[in-house]
């Protein structure tokens, strides 16, 4: 396999950025907000024009609940300017211009954020060596970034791009989990990566480099490759453990099955269709909160039904024959033992851009990709509300609470009560009564606990081999 350098190039292309026009920071705001809600508003406006996008939705939203790693694949076309994703038009300088504006707004107040914006500033520029390359690269070539955990994150975020045709590209956006320096820096080695160790997170982002892909190996087989080396190097740092993306004691068939049998399951995907339908065509019987609020139960039985059922009536669901009301069987015989148990699946809901509600999912990875969505869920929006499920749960003329909003979560200034629009109540709010509020105790869904690392960082490696690497002649 040949490699040649790609980040010597780095420092010209910095001086090659253009100041790209960011249209506004409301919008890449809501990039960060997941609401079930906002499937509400989309059959109201589409009606059953919105079942595709909703069937994708759920698929997205339960595969990443059950701890499968995130990856995935856009496709852009070069406009002579910017690379324009196929679907939806989302700019690629743009989203990373988008990035670097909402870090440097938080960072004038933020001392802490100086990481975050250094790496926003590198990513920025990101665009504009992929462009570079572009312009000579072969179909057979990736280039890659690995974008290092910040603010407490819990995965790196591996680029690779490969031009298509003439005009197009493919980013292929993976997440790897229990990221370590000298894990990455091993990796390096395995593939024959043309970079020297990185000492720092934010050197490594400044060391992009091309790979080869050899001839008869098809880009997911080496994709796949280049995942086994950083998953064999764990291993080497963690012996008898077994990894895939970086997740500890998940295996690689767990990971592709994952998907594909929610993916397979349409009478269940339909549970949640229905449901929101039923919710876009209340007229005012129930709260937009408890419309929430039952959106995300849906979205957690759906989830334990695929996690806890057995193989046979997995497949019974999907059988020609199949009645719709198995899967409502299922559905409410698994989510009972959910409830039982105070199990809440955390690790994704419902994303969609508001403001483009027909076209969520590339907006969606990208703003993952871009980590727009890490970067917007630090901003604290401030309003008045005329509800609040603790201290005003029925709107009353004249009456409101003081509210904001960061990410995901949601809280009132005047009771402290706290709710994730995904997870529900995090933190009840102060009694409003006599009646005492006692706090739900949940106990999320962890199948793999994290990596407990010293101070040092990982055990040096005790075993030169890599079992579980596929080297691609």
């Amino acid at each position: 396999m040949r490699a040649r350098t790609a980040y010597q190039d780095f420092e010209q292309v910095n001086t090659e950025a253009r100041v790209y026009q960011f249209p506004g920071a409301e919008a890449a705001q809501e990039l960060g907000i997941n609401d079930p809600m906002a499937h509400v508003e989309l059959w109201r406006r589409q009606g059953e024009a919105a079942i595709p996008q909703l069937r994708a939705e759920i698929i997205d939203t339960v595969a990443e609940m059950l701890l499968h790693p995130f990856k995935n694949r856009v496709d852009f076309e070069y406009d002579g300017q910017d690379f324009v994703s196929v679907n939806e038009g989302v700019r690629m300088k743009q989203m990373t211009a988008t990035t670097r504006y909402i870090t440097n707004q938080l960072a004038e107040n933020r001392p802490g954020l100086n990481e975050q914006l250094t790496r926003a500033d590198i990513e920025y520029r990101e665009p504009y060596l992929v462009e570079k390359w572009f312009q000579t690269a072969q179909p057979n070539e990736i280039l890659f970034f690995v974008s290092p955990p910040l603010l407490g994150e819990k995965y790196a975020i591996g680029r690779g791009y490969q031009k298509t045709a003439p005009r197009g590209l493919s980013e292929h956006i993976i997440a790897l989990h229990n990221p370590h320096m000298a894990v990455f820096n091993r990796q390096h080695e395995v593939i024959g990566a043309p970079v020297p160790p990185a000492k720092t997170p934010l050197e490594q982002l400044n060391m992009p480099y091309v790979l080869e892909i050899p001839e008869g190996v098809t880009t997911e087989e080496f994709l796949d490759y280049w995942v086994d080396a950083y998953d064999s190097s764990l291993e080497e740092f963690y012996p008898g453990r077994e990894f895939t993306y970086g997740v500890d004691g998940l295996t690689r068939s767990e990971f592709k099955n994952g998907r594909d049998k929610i993916s397979e399951q349409t009478h269940l995907q339909d549970i949640y269709i229905r449901a929101v339908a039923q919710a876009a065509e209340d007229h005012g019987s129930v709260t937009r909160h408890q419309q929430r609020a039952r959106l995300r139960e849906v979205i957690q039985d759906i989830a334990s039904v695929v996690d806890r059922a057995e193989p046979e009536l997995l497949d019974r669901l999907i059988a020609e024959d199949a009645a719709p009301e198995m899967a409502y069987a299922a559905t409410a015989f698994y989510g009972e033992i959910r409830r039982e148990e105070q199990v809440v699946y955390s690790g994704g809901c419902p994303t969609i851009d508001p403001a483009s509600p027909d076209r969520p999912s590339e907006t969606s990875i990208l703003a993952r990709g871009y980590r727009i969505d890490v970067i917007s869920s630090l901003i604290r929006e401030h309003f008045d509300s005329q509800w609040c499920p603790n201290c005003l749960p029925r709107k009353q003329p004249g009456k409101k609470v003081k509210a904001w909003r960061q990410g995901s979560v949601i809280g009132c200034y005047n009771c402290g009560q706290r709710e994730d629009v995904c997870l529900g109540v995090i933190k009840r709010g102060r009694k409003i009564s006599d009646t005492k509020i006692e706090p739900t105790k949940t106990v999320r869904a962890e199948k793999h606990q994290p990596l407990q690392e010293t101070k040092s960082g990982p055990p040096k490696p005790k075993s030169p081999g890599l079992p579980r690497l596929r080297v691609l002649a």
